[in-house]
């Protein structure tokens, strides 16, 4: 793998400049949609750095939770070493949104934008695991011989590259949140035009439903126990089974209030 690039010789982080690019693209992309909007840039850039701070406290967060037994409760250096993406999801979400609510900006809008703006981000993210030698998949005759400072020499073998499936499928979504169920022109058609009504205000429950049901499956193509293990299932895994009872809790009682209304 290649956990560092030189750039004019200096050796740099792949993931770190990776994910810059992501942040970049992804908070762009953010910014122009509120704009579009009506809100003023500064709002989203403003909500969108409250809810980075946020998710990276809670990434790093959940990545204590799972090693303890590891890393030990006062070692605060291993803690900053390690990150699990569910942490900062809910984490980043939550002083998001209530950022969001205390400055009386549109809940449904950001929410919307929040629901595109996080698979893209993701999905660059993951291409940085893949150099950096994290989160690798397990071993697979037909796939990239895989090196890794987490890895033994025994365990240095070509392994499913999971990580680069995941981004693939993140920009996957993010382009289908945004074509299919989003963005509309003056030559949308009247179904397309319906369905983006329909689900405005309901971005980020699909993302959410979605990711989860695509992480949940991907989970048994990685190859690293680090992530933490409860039963059968890892933890990520028993975090998208929540997710996905919460919204079916969530649409059935949506449903079951519009029958009585």
């Amino acid at each position: 793998m290649y956990p560092y690039i030189s750039v004019f010789g200096k050796d740099l982080p792949t993931y770190g400049l990776i994910s810059l690019v992501g942040i970049l693209l992804s908070g762009t992309f953010a910014e122009h949609q509120a704009v579009k909007n009506g809100e003023h840039p500064y709002n989203m850039i403003e909500a969108l750095c409250i809810g980075a701070l946020g998710s990276l406290i809670g990434s790093h967060l959940l990545y204590a939770i799972t090693n303890l037994d590891k890393i030990g409760i006062w070692s605060i250096w291993d803690v900053l070493g390690g990150s699990v993406f569910y942490g900062g999801l809910i984490t980043g979400l939550i002083t998001g949104y209530w950022w969001v609510k205390r400055k009386k900006y549109r809940m449904v809008l950001y929410t919307d934008i929040a629901a595109m703006t996080l698979p893209l981000f993701h999905g660059f993210g993951r291409i940085g695991c893949f150099f950096a030698g994290c989160c690798y998949g397990v071993p697979w005759e037909h796939g990239i011989l895989y090196h890794s400072p987490n890895l033994s020499a025994a365990e240095t073998v070509n392994r499913f590259p999971v990580q680069l499936l995941e981004s693939a499928l993140l920009f996957l979504l993010f382009f289908g949140l945004y074509f299919f169920c989003y963005r509309t022109t003056e030559k949308s058609s009247q179904a397309q035009l319906r369905r983006c009504e329909l689900l405005r205000g309901k971005l980020l429950m699909v993302y959410l439903g979605l990711y989860a049901v695509l992480r949940f499956l991907d989970e048994f193509l990685r190859g690293d126990a680090i992530r933490g293990h409860l039963g059968p299932f890892s933890t990520s895994q028993w975090i998208s089974l929540l997710i996905v009872g919460i919204i079916v809790i969530r649409c059935l009682k949506d449903r079951r209030r519009q029958a009585i209304s």
